[in-house]
């Protein structure tokens, strides 16, 4: 498999595919960005947050820490998700406020 280290991605999110499931039944969702790669997410926070709020994400600008889970030599890229960072300003702040809103919800 590819190497474990985080690296970062600054990329468009052109695509959010949500709800799908994996060939062994597991549910995710991808991100792919303006390069044709994907970044999928498995379950968690991360997919929550994704597939509840898909338009938010569609033609985002955004810096996407992701590990590297490609076969050495392999041309299709593909990563796991571990975060999404927006590059606005505004942007930023209004996935912060949903996130501080979630986490006071759910106290």
């Amino acid at each position: 498999m590819g190497d474990e280290d985080i690296e970062l991605l600054e990329a468009t999110i052109v695509e959010v595919h949500t709800n799908r499931t994996s060939s062994n039944d597991t549910p995710y969702c991808a991100l792919e960005i303006e390069s044709g790669d994907w970044i999928f997410v498995w379950e968690g926070h991360w997919k929550d947050e994704i597939e509840n709020n898909a338009a938010q994400y569609r033609g985002l600008n955004a810096e996407i820490y992701a590990k590297d889970k490609s076969d050495e030599g392999d041309d299709d890229p593909w990563y796991h998700l571990e975060a999404v960072v927006p590059q606005s300003p505004e942007k930023a702040g209004q996935f912060l406020e949903r996130k501080i809103a979630k986490d006071q919800a759910s106290a």
